[in-house]
Formats: C-alpha cells, sequence, structure tokens
C-alpha cells in the first residue's frame, strides 16, 4: 500500500509533467491555473519574470518551447510542500535566439 507522501510525489510529479507540456502546447489556460501568483521564473540569460511577464512571452512567441521534458526528477514532500528538482531538455527560442 502506498503512503500519502507516496501518492503526493506521484502527483506532483506528474503535474510537473503536464506544467512542461503546457509550455511546449502553448497552453497558457494551464499555465494561467496552475503558475502560483508570486511565480518568478529565471532564464539563462538571467533574466527574471514573474508569472505575468512569463505568460506573457508565451503568449507573444518572445518564448516558444518547442520540447520540454523531464530526464531527472526527484519529489520530496515536506507537510504541505513539494520541492522538485532535477534536470530537464529543454529546446526553446526566446526572443528569436536558440
Amino acid at each position: 500500500m502506498s503512503s500519502p507522501d507516496d501518492i503526493a510525489q506521484k502527483a506532483v510529479a506528474e503535474l510537473n509533467r503536464q506544467w512542461m507540456q503546457a509550455y511546449a502546447n502553448g497552453d497558457l489556460d494551464f499555465l494561467e491555473k496552475h503558475m502560483s501568483q508570486d511565480y518568478l521564473g529565471t532564464f539563462p540569460d538571467g533574466s527574471v519574470l514573474d508569472k505575468e511577464g512569463e505568460i506573457e512571452a508565451v503568449k507573444s512567441g518572445a518564448v516558444k518551447i518547442a520540447e520540454m521534458t523531464p530526464k531527472e526528477m526527484t519529489v520530496r514532500i515536506y507537510g504541505n510542500a513539494a520541492v522538485v528538482t532535477g534536470q530537464s531538455h529543454i529546446e526553446a527560442a526566446v526572443v528569436g535566439r536558440q
């Protein structure tokens, strides 16, 4: 029988996979629904976007994710919170750069 933490880890891993797929599919509704209001994303060039800025970047095409898949992922559960760490394979163009 799976423990509550095992069930939560699997659910968070699946949500993370869906989040990555939403970027590749340009699924703005999913991103809007599942990104927290205080979301901050850091890009390889060091720039930082909040939730509104990142969704707008995807919507405008300034950020175009062709593929984003987890290669290694660990989910740790701490009470009501989960921390996901790992590596991902990402193919993307950011403001026309690949």
